[in-house]
């Protein structure tokens, strides 16, 4: 976990994991703001809302893996569709391989063998931030969907040969131009996109309902009595060029792409995905 004071109106806190963020946040105390505040992540039931009825069930969907939403993920039954394209290999004649080459053994060659050689090439790198931030009156069907259609984003990008490294990201408004900003690594570039490990951060409104509002409720950047009402507002709404401020903030460079949840929730092709976020292949 890394706390950084970007300047005098923001903040980021930043976490290397999932498990990082959330064992963190589930251990230290409620910020001066929210001590001895009837918090937000752990009140019982709004199961509707919160997408659980505890933090306690919460903590187990996370630990234990959201196997439904996995499911849910790998099924794609509902937002983009993803079609891989097909994968040509490269044929070559060499000393041994899957058939012979007939021609070469009556001429007498030396490679007499068809061969499929697998070429190593240098594949790009992109971060990718999802703002999974939300107000109250965005349902938890939008939250789903939006996180569906990214999970199909960095399934495309895979097939691609792009790695992803990928990034939750949620920004509060505090007052005025002060923002405290959080980021986590849901997946690493390193590694191909697994359903399994990011379907409850991506797709499960307790991930932000409950444990991003934990992170609110302790955290130095958001120790703000007038952020006990309600939580705060997404950055977003109150600056729609949230993405300069990032890019000035250093948070985004030239390899990165953010993209919110209901501008997810709103796309109707991989080709609109792209065209939201300003990539081009």
């Amino acid at each position: 976990m890394k706390y950084k004071v970007i300047n005098e109106n923001i903040t980021l806190e930043s976490f290397e994991s999932v498990r990082e963020f959330t064992k963190i946040c589930a251990t230290r105390k409620p910020n001066n703001a929210f001590s001895g505040y009837n918090l937000a992540s752990e009140r019982n039931g709004r199961t509707s809302f919160y997408g659980t009825s505890s933090f306690e069930i919460a903590n187990k969907i996370m630990a234990k893996g959201y196997k439904e939403g996995c499911k849910n993920l790998m099924q794609c039954k509902e937002g983009i569709q993803i079609k891989n394209d097909a994968q040509k290999s490269k044929v070559i004649k060499s000393y041994a391989g899957f058939a012979p080459c007939v021609p070469a053994v009556l001429m007498g060659m030396p490679k007499t063998m068809y061969y499929r050689k697998k070429e190593i090439t240098k594949m790009p790198v992109i971060n990718l931030y999802y703002d999974c931030g939300v107000n109250c009156s965005v349902s938890t069907d939008i939250m789903t969907l939006g996180g569906k259609n990214v999970y199909a984003l960095c399934k495309y990008l895979d097939s691609k040969n792009i790695h992803v490294n990928l990034f939750a990201f949620v920004g509060v408004h505090i007052s005025g131009s002060k923002n405290a900003f959080l980021t986590i690594k849901i997946k690493d570039a390193s590694t191909p996109v697994n359903p399994q490990l990011i379907a409850y951060p991506v797709i499960h409104p307790s991930f932000f309902r409950r444990h991003v509002f934990k992170w609110i409720e302790t955290s130095e950047g958001t120790n703000f009595s007038s952020l006990t009402h309600g939580y705060g507002s997404n950055t977003r709404d109150f600056d729609h060029n949230i993405q300069k401020i990032l890019l000035d903030a250093k948070i985004l460079d030239e390899n990165s792409f953010y993209i919110d949840c209901e501008e997810s929730a709103k796309v109707s092709s991989i080709e609109d995905m792209l065209l939201r976020i300003g990539m081009k292949l």
